[in-house]
């Protein structure tokens, strides 16, 4: 199955390894290792960032893709699973059945203006939970997610 990890190395953690002169090296044996697809370099919240595309057959390798990052530069990560447009083009059937199943419900339930258990009005609003993979010394929520209404 493909994935997308995302690695954010840290400013401090970064600029060390490029002064040393190991940054570009270590990605690039890093990236040996994990044989992606696909890699692109960017910034994001003001870190070093890098977007990789690679393959995962079991969750079992989740330490093999991050640990090397987390050693390295003390880096955070995401692990999000992606589809081509062949996946999507084949998801069609799920994803109609899920309209046919939930949207005409879900509408009605809004409609009547559902209020939640303390009387307050949940109307359309819904919790997404996004969770990373982070050290247990990054900076993050204590359950490193973020909850977006």
């Amino acid at each position: 199955m493909r994935f997308l990890l995302k690695v954010n190395i840290p400013v401090e953690s970064g600029n060390k390894a490029a002064k040393a002169g190991v940054l570009g090296s270590t990605i690039q044996s890093i990236l040996a290792d994990l044989k992606p697809e696909a890699v692109y370099f960017t910034d994001s919240n003001g870190q070093r960032a890098g977007f990789i595309f690679l393959d995962m057959q079991d969750a079992s390798q989740i330490p093999a893709i991050a640990e090397p990052w987390f050693l390295a530069f003390n880096a955070s990560i995401e692990i999000h699973p992606v589809m081509t447009p062949d996946d999507l083009a084949r998801a069609g059937g799920a994803i109609e059945n899920a309209v046919k199943k939930y949207a005409s419900s879900m509408e009605r339930h809004l409609a009547r203006g559902s209020s939640g258990p303390a009387g307050e009005d949940v109307g359309a609003g819904f919790a997404i939970t996004h969770c990373r993979i982070a050290r247990p010394d990054s900076v993050n929520d204590p359950a490193g997610c973020d909850s977006v209404m």
